[in-house]
C-alpha cells in the first residue's frame, strides 16, 4: 500500500507538472524557475507527508485485515514497530527525494525554459512578420488576440473588451459589411475564411489586414470556437499600388506617341509619301515591326495590370462563333504573311452562338494565332477550328510547328512564362499573352487548354458556354 501510493504521486507529478508546462509559460507565469524549485520542496514535503501518512495507515490496517500477522504482533511488537519504522524512514529520506523527485523537478525546470525559449521565438517571429493570432468563442462572442495583434490594430488591450462587435468597429466601413458576411458564411458552410480588408487605428491610418481561419464544429455541426492569424501587409498593397500607377502612367506616355510613330510609319511603307530606295524600304519595315512589337508590348502590360488589380471589364454582347474566327482570319492575315503562314477555318458551316466581349475574345484569338504562326515552319497552315467542347463550344487553333517541350507545359499558363528554347528566344515575346488570354477566358466562365507533342506541332483551344 505504502509502495502504490508513492508510485500514485509520483505518476500524478509527472503527469500533472508536465500537463501545466505549456499553459504556465503562454500565460506568462507569475513564478520565476527560482520560485518553481522552492514549490517543489513543498512538493517534497508533500510526498513525504503522503508517504508518512500511508506508512501510518499501514501500521493501523495490518494488524487488522491479517490476523495471523497480529498474532504475530502480539508476541513480539518490537519487530512490526521497527519494520514499519524503518519503511517509513526509508520512503521519507532525501536519497529518495534525490532519486526520484529530484530528476523530475531537474525535467521540469528544463521544460519550462524551454517552453519559455519557444514562446519568445514565436512572439518574435510574429512581430518581424507582422502576423498575430486570434481565438474566438462561437457561445460567448468573445476574441482573445495575441499580443502582435493588439500591436497591429494599435488597440490597448485594457481597452478593447474582446466582442466581436468592438472588433467590426476597427474595419473599415466600406468593407466591414464584406467582412463581417464572408465570416459568418464560413461558419455556415464550413470552408476556411480568407479574406483582405482594412481597418482604421485609433490614430486614424487605414491599414490593409490579410486574415485566415478555421473554424471547429461540434458534433451537431455547430460552430464552436475560430482560430485564425491576421497579418497587417499594408507596404505591401503600398507598394503594389505605386507598382500599378507607375505602369499605367508609363504605358499611357508610351502608347501616346508610340501610335503616331506607327501609323507614320505604315503611311511611308505603303507609299502614299512616294517610292522608297530598297533600303529605305527594308528599315522602314524593321522599324514598322518593332513598333508593332512595341505597341502588343503596352497592351499586355496594360491588360496585365487591369487583371491584377481586379480592373478588366467585359462588354456582353450575343455574338456568333462563325464571324468571331472569320473576323479573326482576316484580322490576322498579314501577321502570318510575315511567318509565311495561311490561316485555314474548319468546321464554321453553321453559326454557333454565346455570349461574350467581341473585342476580348479577338485578343484571345490574336493571342494564340500569333503564336502559331511564330511557331511554325514557313510554309506550313495553322488551322481555326469551331467545334463542341466539355462545357459548350470549342475554337481550336492549331499548328503543325515546333511543339512546347514537356519541361514548360506546367507553367505554360504563368505570367512571364516562355519555353526555353533557341527558336522561343528568336521570336520574342512578353511572356504575358496566354496568361492574359486564361484571365479573358476564365471571365466568360470558360476554359482553356492546350495539347503539344515537340516536332510536331500544338493545339490551343478554348470552351466558352454556349
Amino acid at each position: 500500500m505504502v509502495g502504490a501510493a508513492f508510485f500514485a504521486t509520483a505518476v500524478d507529478l509527472r503527469s500533472g507538472a508536465h500537463m501545466r508546462i505549456i499553459p504556465e509559460v503562454i500565460l506568462c507565469a507569475r513564478t520565476t524557475v527560482e520560485n518553481y524549485r522552492i514549490s517543489f520542496l513543498f512538493i517534497y514535503l508533500r510526498i513525504a507527508f503522503v508517504v508518512f501518512l500511508s506508512g501510518a495507515m499501514t501500521m493501523a490496517a495490518v494488524p487488522l485485515l491479517v490476523p495471523s500477522f497480529n498474532q504475530f504482533a502480539a508476541g513480539q511488537p518490537w519487530v512490526l514497530a521497527t519494520i514499519l519504522a524503518a519503511l517509513v524512514a526509508i520512503l521519507s529520506s532525501p536519497a529518495l527525494y534525490y532519486w526520484t523527485v529530484r530528476p523530475l523537478s531537474l525535467l521540469r525546470d528544463q521544460a519550462i525554459m524551454e517552453a519559455r525559449k519557444t514562446v519568445g521565438y514565436l512572439n518574435e517571429t510574429q512581430s518581424i512578420g507582422k502576423i498575430g493570432c486570434w481565438e474566438m468563442s462561437i457561445a460567448e462572442g468573445t476574441i482573445h488576440w495575441s499580443d502582435e495583434i493588439y500591436r497591429i490594430f494599435e488597440v490597448d488591450p485594457d481597452g478593447f473588451d474582446g466582442s466581436y462587435e468592438s472588433f467590426l468597429e476597427l474595419v473599415h466601413p466600406d468593407d466591414r459589411a464584406t467582412n463581417d458576411r464572408d465570416y459568418k458564411a464560413s461558419l455556415s458552410d464550413g470552408t476556411p475564411y480568407d479574406a483582405v480588408y482594412r481597418i482604421v487605428v485609433p490614430s486614424g491610418r487605414v491599414k490593409w489586414i490579410h486574415e485566415r481561419c478555421n473554424t471547429a464544429f461540434n458534433d451537431d455541426g455547430q460552430p464552436v470556437s475560430s482560430f485564425g492569424i491576421a497579418q497587417d501587409i499594408t507596404q505591401i498593397k503600398l507598394a503594389e499600388k505605386a507598382k500599378s500607377d507607375f505602369v499605367a502612367t508609363v504605358s499611357h506616355e508610351l502608347r501616346t506617341p508610340l501610335t503616331s510613330i506607327k501609323s507614320a510609319l505604315s503611311m511611308i511603307r505603303s507609299g502614299v509619301t512616294g517610292d522608297l530606295p530598297e533600303k529605305a524600304h527594308a528599315l522602314c519595315e524593321i522599324a514598322y515591326k518593332n513598333s508593332d512589337r512595341l505597341s502588343r508590348l503596352v497592351n499586355d502590360i496594360l491588360d496585365f495590370e487591369k487583371i491584377g488589380a481586379g480592373k478588366m471589364r467585359f462588354h456582353m454582347v450575343e455574338l456568333d462563333l462563325v464571324e468571331l474566327i472569320e473576323n479573326a482570319i482576316e484580322a490576322n492575315k498579314a501577321y502570318g504573311d510575315q511567318y509565311g503562314i495561311r490561316f485555314e477555318a474548319i468546321g464554321i458551316d453553321e453559326p454557333v452562338r454565346v455570349t461574350g466581349d467581341p473585342d476580348r475574345l479577338m485578343q484571345v484569338m490574336a493571342n494564340l494565332m500569333s503564336n502559331a504562326a511564330k511557331y511554325s515552319h514557313r510554309g506550313d497552315k495553322v488551322e481555326v477550328s469551331l467545334g463542341k467542347g466539355t462545357s459548350g463550344a470549342r475554337i481550336a487553333v492549331r499548328d503543325f510547328g515546333h511543339g512546347i517541350p514537356e519541361s514548360a507545359q506546367a507553367t505554360i499558363f504563368e505570367q512571364f512564362t516562355q519555353a526555353d528554347s533557341a527558336w522561343q528566344h528568336q521570336v520574342g515575346g512578353t511572356g504575358l499573352g496566354l496568361s492574359i488570354a486564361k484571365s479573358i477566358v476564365e471571365g466568360h466562365g470558360g476554359t482553356i487548354g492546350f495539347a503539344s507533342e515537340v516536332g510536331k506541332g500544338t493545339m490551343f483551344f478554348f470552351d466558352l458556354p454556349a
